[in-house]
């Protein structure tokens, strides 16, 4: 009898774990669906060209690149670099990383849920984070937010596993995760301190806590190369100081219920209704939130939604209080990409305040409003100048379609400057669109982005390229539509002295203008 029970058991038990298993996998498909989506809508944006002229070059050139800059985005680059050859260098292929990325979140999403709060909450906490703005956001955006939000999530659910198990394996999973997550965003080993706090919150043994603190010097060692990398370029991290106001407003809106934007240098008139939706989504997400910590309050200790408390809190509060901290700092690193991969936190503590409301009606409404609410947001995630307006596509087709074979091409810097040699930002248009330069000549293009282990390549002053501009019988200058009025006339003027006249604007777009100048006979 009791053989027979017991196989009856374990027959259950299996059947549940398949329909976990099932329900993971359907979830997080639904959740790549809705990310991939339009994805090769949104021109590439000067991020991803950032990305693809660090990572479309050969891995020991990577490794001089990030030596200098950009380490923190080291193991990207090398995903990347590995993904490009097997997809190209498209909108939609280059983001369908990112996309992967979105789909293991969130089958982890369910598994956080699954263990913490049941098989009710893994479903609707799965759901709320595939439609949540930062992350249908991040699925499409081609750096490594994505990647540390999976690597977060799966940290997140090995550590829960190990505090169950206590198996060995467990533990060094963990660590080689949060490890992971950690050299992907080194903001992630906020995270693993969060864990830390949850632990205390739930009250484990002594020996419990000693294994997180092994598993956390060992993720800490596994990811030491950035960490250390990340101090030393510190500089190139650092943000613009922001004001207490402007913080919590990025806090309750921006962070998680909008994501990037797509305005351009020239403000909108009026409030764009997905500005409007986000304000909607944030207000209902946070009530909701609300709704959950008050359940979670009012039950016995152990309770499940008190368990789901104790492991969201400290991953949505911790790292936002820490970044925002360095507001007092001279260097600020607040950004709310940054803190993308605390998202599932968010899913969490809404899904479990959907179902803490007792009256099923009341989960309809809500459910039906907070779709409503983030639609217009997901939709202008994928508008053709969703990346911050980005024209960097318009630029590129224009240029193909009216630029012929061996026309020059001038990239002007936003500035002024007396540097012999500098960089300029309108190049990434290149970089993003290659095929769409390849027949012009780059007037000042001096050294390669390889030669000197820097993102983009180096330019020499207009002023020096006199002799290639005399042989040009027309020049496209691609430049900032806020480019200074210093710069633009000292452009003027070198090319009216090379006998190009003209200056006309012919594409004037939200970030980029494109003046022809032609040679009179």
């Amino acid at each position: 009898m009791a053989t027979a029970t017991a196989s009856r058991v374990a027959g259950h038990a299996r059947r549940g774990v398949g329909v976990d298993h099932v329900l993971a996998t359907v979830l997080a498909l639904v959740a790549g669906l809705v990310s991939a989506v339009l994805s090769w809508v949104p021109s590439f944006w000067t991020d991803e060209a950032a990305s693809i002229a660090s990572a479309d070059r050969p891995l020991g050139e990577i490794g001089a690149l990030i030596s200098s800059i950009d380490a923190v985005h080291a193991v990207y680059y090398v995903a990347l670099h590995a993904w490009i050859p097997v997809v190209g260098e498209t909108e939609v292929g280059i983001r369908a990383l990112s996309v992967g990325a979105i789909v293991l979140a969130t089958a982890g999403t369910y598994w956080l849920g699954r263990l913490t709060g049941g098989r009710r909450l893994g479903v609707v906490a799965a759901l709320v984070f595939a439609v949540l703005p930062r992350v249908t956001w991040a699925g499409i955006e081609a750096r490594p937010f994505a990647l540390a939000l999976a690597a977060a999530v799966w940290a997140t659910v090995l550590m829960v596993a190990a505090t169950r198990h206590r198996r060995a394996g467990w533990w060094i999973a963990y660590a080689v995760v949060a490890g992971l997550a950690v050299a992907t965003n080194i903001y992630a080993a906020l995270l693993v301190v969060a864990h830390g706090v949850s632990l205390l919150l739930l009250r484990v043994p002594l020996g419990v806590l000693l294994r997180w603190l092994l598993a956390a010097v060992a993720a800490a060692v596994l990811s030491s190369p950035i960490l250390l990398l990340g101090v030393t370029e510190r500089g190139q991290i650092a943000e613009n100081p922001i004001g207490v106001g402007e913080w919590l407003r990025n806090v309750v809106v921006n962070q998680w219920f909008l994501g990037g934007t797509p305005t351009g240098v020239t403000p909108e008139r009026g409030t764009p209704v997905w500005q409007a939706a986000a304000l909607a989504a944030a207000a209902l997400g946070w009530v909701l939130i609300l709704v959950g910590v008050v359940s979670a309050l009012r039950q016995r200790s152990g309770g499940r939604t008190r368990v789901v408390l104790a492991w969201a809190a400290p991953a949505l509060v911790l790292p936002t209080a820490a970044l925002g901290a360095s507001l007092l700092l001279a260097s600020p690193i607040y950004n709310p990409r940054y803190l993308t991969f605390t998202s599932f936190a968010v899913a969490l503590l809404i899904g479990a305040g959907l179902l803490a409301l007792r009256r099923r009606w009341l989960r309809v409404v809500a459910v039906a409003l907070l779709v409503v609410a983030v639609a217009p947001v997901w939709w202008s995630q994928r508008t053709p100048d969703a990346k911050s307006g980005s024209d960097y596509r318009a630029v590129a087709n224009y240029l193909a379609a009216h630029a012929a074979p061996g026309d020059g091409v001038y990239f002007s810097p936003r500035e002024v400057t007396s540097d012999a040699l500098t960089g300029a930002p309108t190049r990434r248009i290149a970089v993003a669109y290659p095929a769409d330069f390849a027949r012009l000549t780059d007037i000042t293009r001096a050294v390669d982005a390889t030669d000197s282990d820097t993102i983009d390549d180096l330019s020499r002053p207009l002023a020096a390229e006199g002799d290639r501009l005399r042989a040009e019988s027309r020049v496209w200058v691609v430049r900032r539509v806020d480019a200074s009025p210093a710069q633009r006339d000292a452009d003027d003027a070198v090319l009216r002295a090379a006998g190009l006249s003209g200056g006309r604007v012919v594409f004037s777009g939200g970030l980029d203008r494109i003046t022809e100048y032609t040679r009179t006979p």
